[in-house]
């Protein structure tokens, strides 16, 4: 029996299951898939969770697998879960339901925890699970499908590590984000950068952007940094802003970077940085601008995609409150439908597509099987705890250009009585010139005081 009549009989012993345009869609991805066996798969065509789901009931190398059973497989089940997956995460953020409560129709493994033994096992489930991936230490204690019996299982195990080793709890689980963590405690400026390099919602933050988080910690870490930099630089503002600059990025507007055979302008910092992390991974050897960054997918030069890797487009375009509501976009996803909907080139037809809002986002692409061959082989293992290294090192990369820059360009506006350039030392007084504060540091601290001074 083949897949027209499966749907057929799926659709007549329930017809009031799914809706006309569902079974259209289905439908017409069978046939389209039946003539193109060799192509990928157009799964960007199905527009709802109950596309996947009669497709999963009708497919039988799919039905009564499950989503644990679907990752693995690599005939097609690992590339039905991931685009699922995709339509879920657009779906959970608007109601709030998990991916295990969107897809209650597809069978579960039952994960025992007891099994678990090191802090190793519950790191590597925390980074695979997509109900447990990305959220916060309290908001797996709150979690009652599933996240509070994995945090409790994790407490036991972390409760007999620490009585080998002598480590905390909040010490064998640093890997874990916080909402609240007590900067207070912090003896150093490399506390405040470590944290800030590493903690998922800190990373990349302007100050602006810090001061407006109030639900994750980014204005509490904020003012935890100021007052601890206020006290050590003992009323020197110079001082002061340079220590802040240590640690913090102060503007993400455009900036370019240096690949050996071309010099690409992104449009914000997060942005150059996955550029940084392609190029590294092997997926952007060359990087080269309309051809496999800031890809033209639709003949309008407004219009493009950030990357191309085989055929894969990776679009990072974060909501922006200021611009996309005057273009009615009120959302991440709302984003998600206008670049998809822009890529109307059928050069690209086939090609698929992802969108993300943050950089950690960048892994889940690594480890999709459409991406992951192409990269080099050394890394085609990586670990979650590698690839945050390789960001902190792709921000350090970014930064040490930056200054170079930024020296060039003081070394040529610069200039003797005699209209020749003038060599600037490297050291002003006790600080290196890379510590001195820029007019974006200044800009944003004046910014931040006057918002305090009106409130």
């Amino acid at each position: 029996m083949n897949l027209e009549a499966r749907l057929k009989r799926v659709v007549d012993k329930d017809p009031d299951r799914y809706d006309p345009e569902t079974i259209m869609r289905v439908h017409q991805f069978i046939l389209w898939t039946e003539e193109n066996p060799e192509k990928h798969k157009p799964w960007k065509g199905f527009e709802k969770i109950d596309d996947f789901e009669l497709y999963y009931n009708t497919n039988p190398n799919l039905k009564e697998r499950t989503s644990e059973e679907l990752k693995k497989n690599k005939n097609g089940g690992n590339a039905f879960y991931r685009a699922l997956l995709t339509i879920c995460q657009i779906e959970s953020k608007k109601t709030g339901k998990t991916f295990r409560e969107l897809t209650e129709w597809m069978p579960r493994q039952l994960v025992d925890w007891s099994d678990f033994k090191t802090v190793e096992d519950f790191i590597k489930e925390y980074e695979t699970n997509p109900n447990l991936n990305s959220k916060t230490y309290e908001e797996l204690r709150k979690d009652k499908n599933g996240g509070n019996a994995f945090y409790k299982a994790l407490l036991t195990i972390c409760q007999i590590e620490s009585e080998k080793t002598g480590k905390t709890f909040r010490e064998l689980t640093e890997w874990l984000p916080r909402n609240n963590n007590d900067w207070s405690k912090f003896a150093n400026i490399a506390d405040f950068k470590k944290e800030y390099m590493t903690n998922p919602n800190l990373r990349g933050r302007t100050p602006a952007e810090l001061m407006n988080d109030k639900k994750k910690g980014g204005k509490k870490f904020y003012n935890a940094l100021r007052k601890f930099v206020t006290k050590i630089s003992n009323g020197d503002d110079i001082k002061r802003a340079s220590l802040m600059k240590k640690v913090l990025v102060y503007s993400n507007k455009c900036k370019h970077y240096n690949f050996r055979n071309s010099t690409i302008r992104f449009d914000s910092r997060p942005e150059r940085i996955i550029a940084i992390l392609l190029n590294k991974y092997g997926l952007l050897k060359r990087p080269e601008e309309g051809k496999n960054v800031h890809v033209k997918t639709n003949g309008d030069h407004q219009h493009s995609i950030d990357f191309l890797v085989g055929n894969t487009l990776i679009e990072y375009h974060p909501f922006n409150r200021k611009y996309d509501p005057k273009q009615g976009r009120n959302s991440n996803e709302e984003v998600t439908r206008y670049k998809f909907k822009n890529i109307t080139n059928p050069k690209y037809s086939d090609h698929w597509f992802w969108h993300i809002w943050e950089i950690d986002d960048v892994y889940d692409i690594l480890k999709d099987n459409a991406v992951n061959p192409l990269m080099n082989k050394r890394y085609q293992n990586l670990t979650k705890e590698q690839f945050e290294k390789h960001i902190d090192q792709a921000y350090d990369k970014a930064r040490k250009y930056d200054i170079t820059q930024e020296e060039e360009n003081r070394r040529k506006t610069e200039t003797t009585p005699y209209g020749i350039h003038a060599h600037i030392p490297m050291l002003h007084g006790q600080f290196a010139i890379d510590d001195l504060p820029s007019k974006d540091v200044a800009n944003s601290d004046k910014e931040i005081d006057k918002k305090r001074s009106a409130a």
